[in-house]
């Protein structure tokens, strides 16, 4: 009868055990999918920030207001994903 007994709590013991590691298992996952996910946008971010990089590469040193419209706003553009991308990078995953 004491044999049962300890098996039984062994029993109990090893399925908590093994529900507590599917938990773990399952938020790993889960964590895993938030940082693939977030390694991808700060990769879309930093592609596109080099190309607009390559394109504003022209006009520096140039006085702002002296450059056209276009390559103004692209400036800006430039400065709004550079803000962007240091925002992802501060990103905690939960």
């Amino acid at each position: 009868m004491l044999f049962n007994l300890n098996k039984l709590k062994l029993g109990k013991k090893k399925k908590e055990e093994i529900e507590a590691v599917k938990n773990n298992t399952a938020n790993a996952q889960k964590v895993a999918a938030q940082i693939q996910e977030l390694l991808d946008e700060i990769t879309d971010l930093r592609d596109n920030l080099s190309q607009q990089y390559n394109r504003c590469l022209a006009d520096y040193g140039k006085d702002f207001m002296s450059i056209p419209r276009e390559q103004q706003i692209q400036l800006g553009a430039l400065v709004n994903n550079t803000k962007a991308l240091a925002a992802s990078l501060g990103k905690n995953i939960q």
